[in-house]
């Protein structure tokens, strides 16, 4: 009996050694968190339940999925597969006719789980383009880099919605962002940059 326990007790470890919980970053729990607050506001607070409750989920299920398929497909192929896939989910939020909470929450399960949920991917692509000595900073920056298009995003498409409307504004300011997150790692530019800084 005692041998059995042990070896359940070990395997047990080995288990919990693979699962997304024993592996998960700083990230990966925000963005658990930021689905619970979305599921939270819908149930407690009663804001919007038909819309938070899908959002909530579809960013728990990406967050949760995400490593499980980039472990299979490989974190590469998974970011820009997804990415992709979260247009099809984009594209009809903007255009659907009034009052059609269902499908606009379908639509938002989806379009958060493929392309938010997904984000937990994002750390570990990039902890590979640094030596450990300097991963911090280089990662830091690039966050930080990254959020000067945050912050832009929504100027732009403000400035684009008083020509083409909101909706569509929107749509074209992530069209764009989405492509060029596509191209930058569906041409392995990253990699290119440090092979040739390396040569």
């Amino acid at each position: 009996m005692g041998d059995f326990l042990s070896f359940l007790g070990n395997n047990l470890i080995d288990f919990w050694g693979f699962t997304g919980f024993a592996n998960a970053t700083p990230e990966h729990l925000v963005m658990l968190l930021v689905g619970l607050f979305f599921i939270y506001l819908a149930i407690a607070k009663e804001f919007e339940p038909m819309l938070l409750i899908p959002i909530g989920f579809g960013i728990l299920i990406g967050t949760l999925i995400a490593g499980f398929i980039g472990d299979k497909l490989g974190e590469k192929k998974t970011f820009v597969y997804s990415l992709l896939l979260s247009l099809f989910f984009l594209f009809p939020v903007f255009y659907l006719p009034e009052n059609n909470v269902l499908a606009l929450g379908a639509l938002l399960f989806f379009l958060l789980a493929t392309n938010l949920g997904i984000a937990g991917l994002v750390p570990k692509y990039m902890a590979t383009f640094f030596p450990a000595e300097m991963r911090s900073t280089g990662i830091g920056f690039i966050y930080n880099f990254a959020a000067i298009g945050g912050g832009v995003s929504p100027v732009i498409a403000a400035a684009l919605s008083e020509r083409v409307g909101l909706g569509s504004a929107l749509v074209y300011v992530t069209l764009f962002w989405t492509i060029v997150l596509v191209a930058l790692v569906g041409l392995r530019l990253p990699e290119r940059i440090q092979a040739r800084m390396q040569q």
